[in-house]
């Protein structure tokens, strides 16, 4: 059996621990670089599905972001002030609405990386790592550990 694992950092040897390999899917990606004050993706599709109606419920499930993720990235938006909790009800502040749809704001930066974004195979989650650059090229692992 060929076995092709990747080794991503290297990593000084410490005598009391172990390597670790877990099955990833490998996404080939272009990524641009966030302008200043610019939003993420995430947090991009947030506010447009607040501006729907869409409840903090409905949009974890839409985007298959855990609770917790989910919770930091609206509380990211309301510490940005793009949110407000009115009545319970998340509403987008004028500052949101502006960057939403104002198209002097949403301009793509003219920078940007290629390389690859990393998905959990077993439970589907992200890895929140970019690696830039062709993966192919990256020195494969010593498989004669792997049978020991």
């Amino acid at each position: 059996m060929n076995i092709e694992i990747i080794k991503l950092r290297n990593f000084q040897g410490n005598p009391s621990s172990i390597d670790l390999a877990l099955p990833i899917i490998a996404f080939e990606c272009e990524a641009y670089i966030p302008q200043d004050n610019e939003l993420d993706a995430y947090q991009e599709a947030v506010l447009k599905l607040v501006s729907i109606g869409l409840a903090e419920n409905g949009i974890r499930n839409t985007l298959g972001i855990t609770q917790s993720l989910c919770g930091d990235i609206f509380n990211t938006l309301k510490d940005q002030s793009f949110l407000n909790k009115e009545n319970s009800k998340w509403e987008l502040s004028e500052k949101a609405t502006k960057a939403l749809y104002n198209t002097n704001t949403n301009e793509i930066s003219d920078t940007s990386r290629f390389g690859y974004m990393f998905l959990s195979a077993i439970k589907k989650d992200p890895f929140w790592f970019f690696y830039e650059g062709d993966i192919h090229t990256l020195p494969l692992s010593d498989q004669s550990l792997l049978y020991k």
